[in-house]
């Protein structure tokens, strides 16, 4: 159920995102080095979507136990997550035009080193609170959520504004792509859980957003006009 759900999913994101892309060309409008980094954009939004539900999917599943409730799980880690990440958002704007490529990299860096952290902290954290009382746990998690939310709601923000200096034609594109592919890394997140367990599914995010640090630390400068 999970490779057909996956291939039909990956059919229509085919068909819907990338085979435009294939057939229509952008405007020649848009500046010179954003024509040879368009690729690089796609793939950075890519990892995007794909990342944050390999990380959310298993976070509500790894803190079922922890909480007591899956009703629990789901509302405290979603609801932490997302408001976090909102949060994030709003602190990327703070960056300047001036820092934003230097800075973007070195978030997801701290990202990928926390993802790493909690793979093979949470269960000490968890064996050492799981008695504590019920609002204890639940403020617990929500403080081991935020830096992760807060980190990966500025990834997405910061790659847009690069991407609006270089050229803002592409901004739909991307968006699209990223939509597209957190649906793709809901499915992926599922089945990787199912068949291989949650810390796997947290080591394809942890790697997935190292892809993306790559492709902004490959980034050229923008052309000076």
């Amino acid at each position: 159920m999970f490779k057909s759900l996956f291939v039909i999913v990956s059919i229509m994101v085919f068909l819907a995102i990338v085979l435009p892309l294939i057939i229509f060309k952008w405007g020649s409008s848009l500046h010179s080095n954003l024509v040879s980094f368009r690729g690089g954009y796609i793939f950075y939004f890519t990892c995007l979507g794909l990342g944050f539900m390999l990380v959310e999917i298993p976070l509500i599943q790894k803190f079922i136990l922890f909480l007591g409730q899956p009703l629990y799980a789901i509302a405290v880690i979603l609801s932490t997550l997302l408001i976090s990440s909102g949060t994030g958002s709003l602190l990327a704007g703070r960056f300047s035009d001036q820092t934003m490529l230097k800075r973007l990299p070195a978030i997801i860096a701290i990202l990928c080193i926390l993802l790493i952290i909690y793979i093979y902290g949470l269960p000490m954290i968890f064996q050492t609170f799981l008695g504590g009382a019920g609002l204890t746990r639940v403020i617990l998690s929500m403080l081991l959520i935020i830096p992760l939310g807060i980190l990966m709601g500025m990834a997405f923000p910061l790659g847009i504004r690069l991407l609006e200096r270089d050229g803002s034609a592409m901004i739909p594109w991307v968006w699209g792509v990223n939509g597209a592919c957190s649906v793709m890394g809901s499915i992926l997140a599922w089945g990787l859980s199912l068949n291989f367990g949650y810390n796997t599914t947290l080591w394809t995010a942890t790697l997935i957003y190292g892809c993306a640090c790559l492709v902004m630390v490959l980034k050229p400068a923008p052309v000076q006009q």
